[in-house]
């Protein structure tokens, strides 16, 4: 959903920024056939103060910055102050910023991200998310004090 979210943003003229933040799952970088140029977790670990987070550019307005693969604790990362600034000099040079995370109920990092977000859209799979699960979201939605957008049930 995020990569044909950011695919239709790009296509009507806004700058859009995915960050792949599923550090336990990726799947931009597969979504985006992207070499192993630059990842989320390099970024994180080695930082740049000042430059531009780098990012690959993948169609016009469309700029994809996959994961790779922590060698610690994903939480621990996506919790950092490094990923609170990248996200925000993201931002500075992006119309919209899309990030995938992992699964809510799941993971705590879904909501740890939510909380350095202006707004977010949950998202469930018909068959596999139960009720209880997206209103448990919800829920953790409303405590880290985030708009909520909607929900999407995707197959």
């Amino acid at each position: 959903l995020v990569a044909h979210l950011g695919i239709v943003l790009a296509q009507s003229g806004l700058r859009t920024t995915i960050v792949d933040a599923n550090l336990r799952e990726p799947k931009q970088r597969q979504i985006f056939a992207i070499g192993n140029q630059i990842d989320t977790w390099s970024v994180l670990t080695s930082p740049q103060d000042g430059e531009l987070v780098p990012g690959v550019v993948v169609r016009d307005n469309l700029t994809v910055i996959p994961a790779g693969v922590p060698h610690g604790s994903p939480y621990r990362l996506l919790s950092s102050l490094q990923f609170a600034s990248i996200l925000k000099r993201v931002g500075e040079d992006s119309d919209v910023v899309l990030i995938d995370v992992p699964p809510a109920p799941a993971y705590s990092d879904a909501m740890r991200v939510a909380s350095n977000c202006d707004a977010i859209i949950l998202v469930g799979r018909v068959d596999v998310t139960s009720k209880d699960d997206l209103l448990a979201s919800s829920d953790m939605v409303a405590q880290v004090n985030v708009q909520l957008l909607g929900i999407v049930l995707e197959h």
